[in-house]
Parts: structure tokens; sequence; C-alpha cells
């Protein structure tokens, strides 16, 4: 059942108090879902009772990290439990200072600040309020990516925080003329991780937003077509309130890939951002993503140069990237699954539903 039962009430006793949701979520959409209750475990024996009684009474929950999310369910639950790791940031560094053990409940600006009183960093995503259980759950875009592959790929994710250090150099000899441009301000930053993470860090919070996402080899052609395609899909939209469509093309490059043993040449991630203020508009808004991903989707593939993979922090509700991923990697993530959650907690119709789950 989805709402809470009088004996989820009477185990809970034992746990603690519900408390207020901790830091905001980033959608408007998903901050208005309230949650019957709402638990903040400080330690993993408190998320074992937390689970262990959710479980026994058949209560829906969702998982809050960072909040990042965007959709009702996927890290706020609608009527039921949400878990809310913020108080799980602990940072422990080992003696040798090569890996770390890190709590769960960590956005990656506080991860990042927590390593660098060791003057220590870690592969870590870009933007500084994104929780770090769904960075590395999604995969892990990192500015070390050409160095170290991709963050979901590593068999231990702390194993990146060993330190290296190279002497900034402020004006390299390649930037010469480039540097002879005038310029009134730079955003160039020689600083720490988490100082990056603020510059990627834009405030979403009090919109409604969206995410969609295609992938294919690159093209300076088709750069320009899936920007032509939003260009012209955004023109009935532009006096909605709030209105603020935004296209990013993000570059795999082969040697970031080559890091993380992987085989494949280069390619592109074009994502799609989509804010705006107003419930009302929220059909119109998911139609034109909808939209965009066809029609960019149909394009790459028209160009011979389409690339199935979905990177699945950037798709939207309407996509399916586990379906991307290839049949021998779905049932084997299939299976995964079963060994580890055998009564299927974690799946698209199980008590924590939210975001993409397996069926």
């Amino acid at each position: 059942m989805a709402g809470i039962s009088p004996a989820f009430v009477t185990a809970f006793l034992s746990v603690g108090p519900a408390i207020a949701l901790g830091t905001a979520v980033v959608n408007q959409g998903n901050a208005s879902v309230v949650p019957e209750c709402v638990q903040a475990p400080s330690s993993t024996e408190d998320v074992a009772t937390i689970l262990g009684v959710i479980i026994d009474t058949s209560c829906r929950f969702a998982v809050k990290g960072g909040g990042h999310t965007r959709n009702p369910d996927d890290s706020v639950s609608a009527g039921g439990v949400t878990i809310d790791m913020q108080k799980m940031r602990s940072v422990e560094v080992s003696p040798d200072q090569k890996t770390a053990k890190v709590g769960s409940g960590h956005v990656l600006l506080s991860l990042y600040e927590g390593l660098e009183k060791y003057n220590l960093t870690t592969l870590g995503g870009r933007v500084a309020d994104v929780g770090l259980g769904g960075y590395l759950l999604g995969g892990g875009f990192s500015h070390l990516s050409p160095n170290y592959g991709y963050d979901q790929e590593r068999d231990d994710f702390t194993l990146a925080v060993s330190q290296e250090y190279s002497l900034p150099i402020l004006s390299p000899a390649p930037f010469e003329q480039l540097n002879l441009i005038p310029f009134e301000h730079s955003t160039v930053r020689l600083d720490r991780t988490s100082r990056l993470g603020v510059i990627y860090h834009t405030e979403l919070t009090g919109h409604r937003n969206l995410f969609a996402t295609v992938t294919y080899f690159p093209s300076a052609d088709l750069d320009k077509q899936i920007q032509d395609i939003m260009a012209r899909e955004i023109q009935s939209l532009k006096k909605a309130p709030g209105f603020y469509p935004n296209l990013v093309i993000q570059p795999l490059y082969e040697a970031a890939i080559r890091s993380g043993k992987q085989r494949g040449g280069n390619a592109a991630v074009a994502l799609l951002t989509v804010l705006w203020e107003n419930a009302d508009d929220d059909d119109r808004m998911n139609a034109f993503a909808q939209e965009w991903v066809k029609k960019s989707t149909a394009t790459t593939k028209d160009a011979g140069k389409h690339y199935p993979w979905l990177y699945i922090n950037y798709a939207s509700t309407d996509q399916d990237p586990f379906l991307s991923y290839g049949e021998a990697n779905l049932q084997k993530l299939r299976r995964i699954q079963r060994d580890l959650d055998p009564q299927g907690v974690f799946t698209s119709e199980g008590l924590c539903r939210g975001y993409f789950k397996l069926q």
C-alpha cells in the first residue's frame, strides 16, 4: 500500500521521530510532493532497520540523496516514506591516504570539501548539489574522466583519491595567441575541485524542469541540426512563464572510454534541459521534449551516426535507458537484480519504484 499503516508507525517508534525533509529538491514539481513520513538515518544500521520496517509493513518509499531527480517518487515518496540521507556524510581517510570511506548522503560539494581537508580529491561530478549516490549509480561524468574513465566503471570509487599535483601554468604556450585577445572577465580557475563544482552549479530550485537526451557519433553538422530542431520547436513556448530551454552537447572522448577499459570511438551526448514555472504548462513542456528526442534521433539515424546508448542521469521519463544497454547487458542486470533483491523491492513494481527501475 502507498500510505502509512498503524503497524508501520508502531515499528518506527524504535527508530526515532519523523523529521522535516532536508535540503531542497531541485524540481519544484517534485518539491510539491508530500510524503507521509521522513526518516534520516545516521548509520548503515539505521538504514537496515528502516528498510526492515518498510518492507514488513509494505509501505512505498523513496530515497533522497541530493534531491536532483525530477519526478514524484524519484527522491520524495508521494504519500509514503522518504529516507533522507542527509546525516550520512562521514569522510574516513585511510592512514596512507590512498582510499577513503564516505557516507552515501554526500552531495558532491560536501564530498569534495571533506576530502580537501586532507589535500585529496576524487572522481566526481561537476555540479555541486548533485547527490553522490545517484551520481554514481547513473554513471558519472567528471573533470577527471579522460584520465580515469567514468565513475560507475570503477570497482572501488574511492581508489581515485590518490594525491596528484601539477604546478599551475597560468599562461601555457599553446594558448599564447588566444590570451592576446582582450577580455574583461575570466572564469578560468586553477583551484580546488569543490570550487569547480560551484562554477557548474546552477540554482534550479523553485522551477519545474525536465531532462532529455540523445547520443550520436560526433558531427558538427549534426550538432547544428539538433540545435535547429530545438530552436524550431520552442517557438510556441517562448511566452510560457519562466521558460528557459538549454541544450548542451557533451563529448565522450575516446581517451575517457579507454581509461574506463571500454571499447568504442568518440561519441557526443546532447542534453536538453527545460525550466518553466507553472504546472499548467507541464504537458506541453513534456510534449516538446518528446518531439525534440523523436526528431533528433531520426536525424542522427538518417545521417548514419546514431548511437543507441542513453546516459541514464539525463534521460526523460519517456525514455528507457535500460533498453539502450543491449539485450545481453539487460538480462545480466536483471539476474543481478533477482540475486540481490529477490523480493523485488527496488523494481518498477516494487515498494521503491521511482526513477528508472528494472521490471
